[in-house]
């Protein structure tokens, strides 16, 4: 009797699986990925942010500045320049006109002997001085810087306009307004020669205490000074006046302050700053998590391989055993169906033939017997039965 050996396997569910660990592990790389994306664009949100707030920082700080000395310079030239003459040929009163306005402005500790005051008349380009007399050389110099500053930078509606000159002498600032006739004909400019530093420490520092830095400050007079680190440079690079901290900080900005001689302003943040304003508020790091629940994502995926790899050579072991034990089974119960019709159609010749195959299916079904109960056995003891 011929014996059809095909076994017939279960469909393999591996690849699926394996595709779908894999579709897993793609997805929690590209959420890591979004997660560390975002958290670095609110950092770089975050950083313009408060560089923004350095920038609006210094900017307040010239506006304070240029305030505090528009309302004292103003006044202290008012006598001269705070009307407008009659005609172009009006005569110009002299620059001791200033002395009972300006005696007191922007004044700086050891500045008597070098501070004077000074007129000078654009119609015949005379200078005239009233206080410590200076050269000649010194006077045309004065004359000409004035003259090309009111034509390079001087709008008619300014009150006065700084000039830094180290040319006057060391740190020397020259103070002046214009007087003006009609149809803005400039007719003389009236001012005063002081210290640099009379722009410096007096100033900033009361601005500093008295302006709001930031958009969401309670109020004036908050200390500004211990949230922003100011420095404040002349023109040429020099240091006029610094507060706060001396290190290099990240988020800072820059002002020019045009009327008080292109004084330059750099506020930067403090770190406590920085950890006040709701938008520095540094949010802490979460890519190494990210980074450990991928790691912890791939050993899993690992380790599922791993038992599918065991899964499927059990399956292919299970399907072999099958495959023997049934090639095992189908050999006693062959003979026992062969010699079960030999019997039945009668074709045995002899007692002797008879009892062989009697004997034989005896033989057979008790070895048939045998298997299954070892079969049985084997079951119980893989289920922990016995």
């Amino acid at each position: 009797m011929a014996s059809d050996r095909r076994v017939v396997r279960e469909p393999t569910r591996v690849p699926l699986l394996v595709i779908l660990i894999l579709a897993t592990l793609t997805l929690a790389g590209l959420l890591a990925n979004e997660a560390h994306q975002a958290a670095r664009f609110h950092q770089v949100t975050a950083e313009r942010a408060l560089a923004d707030y350095a920038g609006f920082a210094a900017w307040e700080m010239v506006a304070a500045a240029e305030e505090n000395v528009h309302l004292a310079v103003a006044e202290a030239l008012s006598p001269a320049t705070g009307r407008r003459a009659s005609s172009p040929y009006e005569h110009v009163p002299p620059p001791e006109i200033l002395l009972p306005a300006a005696a007191a402005t922007l004044r700086c500790r050891g500045d008597e002997a070098s501070r004077y005051y000074f007129r000078l008349d654009f119609r015949d380009g005379a200078v005239t001085t009233s206080g410590a007399q200076s050269s000649p050389v010194l006077l045309r110099h004065l004359a000409d810087t004035v003259t090309a500053d009111y034509r390079r930078s001087y709008r008619p509606d300014w009150r006065y306009a700084v000039i830094f000159d180290s040319a006057l002498g060391r740190d020397r600032a020259i103070v002046y307004g214009v007087l003006f006739a009609e149809y803005q004909a400039p007719i003389a400019a009236y001012g005063f020669v002081t210290c640099a530093s009379a722009f410096g420490e007096p100033l900033f520092t009361r601005a500093l205490e008295h302006v709001a830095l930031f958009p969401n400050s309670s109020g004036r007079g908050t200390g500004g000074d211990s949230l922003v680190a100011l420095t404040v440079t002349l023109p040429d690079g020099r240091e006029l006046f610094r507060s706060g901290t001396t290190n290099a900080l990240p988020f800072a900005g820059t002002a020019s302050m045009e009327r008080l001689g292109g004084l330059m302003v750099r506020a930067a943040l403090e770190p406590e700053a920085a950890a006040r304003l709701a938008l520095g508020r540094s949010v802490p790091g979460r890519l190494p998590v990210l980074i450990g629940l991928l790691a912890v994502t791939a050993a899993l995926a690992g380790v599922a391989l791993v038992q599918l790899r065991r899964e499927h050579e059990l399956a292919r072991l299970r399907a072999d055993f099958t495959s023997s034990v049934s090639h095992e089974l189908r050999t006693p119960l062959a003979q026992i169906l062969l010699f079960g019709e030999t019997l039945s159609f009668g074709r045995v010749r002899s007692d002797a033939d008879r009892r062989v195959a009697a004997e034989t299916i005896v033989q057979e079904t008790r070895r048939l017997i045998h298997m299954v109960e070892n079969l049985l056995h084997f079951a119980r003891s893989e289920r922990g039965l016995d």
